[in-house]
């Protein structure tokens, strides 16, 4: 068998543009065709152009609320979780951050989120133990207990819904 090495050009790291220890992760491609990323430990949402160009934002964010993960919205905009802000917060592509916390359980470590079939946002709730969904509204409807990540690549979800083993499908 032969393989293949893929060479990359340029490695980007903290000092090229990053904030030193910034601990990036979770990357997605935005509306505008730059890669946003989120800076768990500079607390901050990263903005990368496919020439390296790296724009930080900060302001709007909640101090040390460690946003974990995030994903293009339907709105235009980024979606985002803080696991210790206990927040879902939103970004525009102007780099305009709003936090939202209305419907959310209390230390509930907001972690996973994804734009569902429907449009809508999901989310998981780490220690909350549930999942929740966010309309265009912007209002978390429903809360589901026993919450997983959700990836919607595929376009199909699983959670328990507790007791018995019952689980709820969304295809």
């Amino acid at each position: 068998p032969r393989s293949t090495l893929f060479p990359y050009t340029t490695l980007f790291r903290s000092g090229n543009g990053m904030t030193a220890g910034a601990s990036p992760e979770g990357i997605t491609v935005g509306p505008d065709g730059a890669l946003w990323f989120i800076e768990r430990q500079g607390n901050r949402i990263g903005r990368i152009t496919t020439a390296g160009f790296i724009t930080e934002y900060s302001t709007g964010l909640t101090p040390g609320s460690q946003p974990q993960e995030i994903t293009a919205g339907p709105d235009g905009a980024l979606w985002f979780t803080e696991v210790f802000g206990n927040r879902i917060g939103r970004i525009t592509t102007a780099g305009v951050i709003t936090e939202y916390s209305a419907g959310l359980t209390p230390a509930s470590t907001p972690y996973g989120i994804a734009v569902g079939p429907d449009s809508a946002l999901w989310f998981t709730e780490f220690n909350g133990n549930r999942i929740g969904r966010i309309t265009h509204c912007r209002r978390v409807h429903r809360i589901f207990r026993r919450a997983v990540d959700v990836d919607f690549g595929d376009k199909r979800a699983e959670w328990d819904r507790g007791g018995a083993g019952r689980r709820h499908v969304v295809r």
